[in-house]
């Protein structure tokens, strides 16, 4: 009689402490390096142009991409969800149709401070402006 209401107070037990598990929520953050990404969203609006604004991080902390004219490099930190960028160096060429885009894309990337993966699994960089990736080879 006894051992029945000992294994029902283990389940219970069993049962209680996994109903404050999410077992289904996934991880906020995921590993960057060696990940490619285009814009999908540029504090909520589509991006404009023919070349869509794309970020690459290499597996040595670089940083590689395109903001929609120009291209750019330069390195990366990350430690858990925290993302910072050093000072990026572009190329220097003059596209009239996605100047100011690429602007505030480069000054985003520049102010970033820590990203997220949201429940899409797009890539999203935050403080200041916020931008939003898809994985590259997803992107519309």
């Amino acid at each position: 009689m006894l051992r029945p209401m000992k294994r029902s107070i283990a389940l219970l037990v069993a049962l209680v402490l996994l109903a404050g598990c999410d077992i289904t929520s996934r991880d906020a953050t995921i590993d960057l390096p060696g990940t490619s990404w285009v814009l999908a969203e540029l504090d909520g609006a589509a991006p404009v142009g023919e070349t869509t604004p794309t970020i690459a991080f290499d597996d040595q902390g670089g940083v590689t991409g395109t903001g929609g004219c120009n291209t750019y490099n330069g390195e990366v930190t990350i430690d858990g969800s925290d993302l910072t960028f050093s000072p990026l160096a572009t190329t220097q060429m003059f596209c009239e149709d996605v100047a100011d885009q690429e602007q505030a894309f480069l000054t985003a990337l520049q102010d970033v401070t820590s990203y997220t993966v949201d429940d899409e699994g797009r890539l999203v960089l935050q403080d200041g402006a916020t931008l939003t990736f898809e994985v590259a080879g997803e992107a519309q």
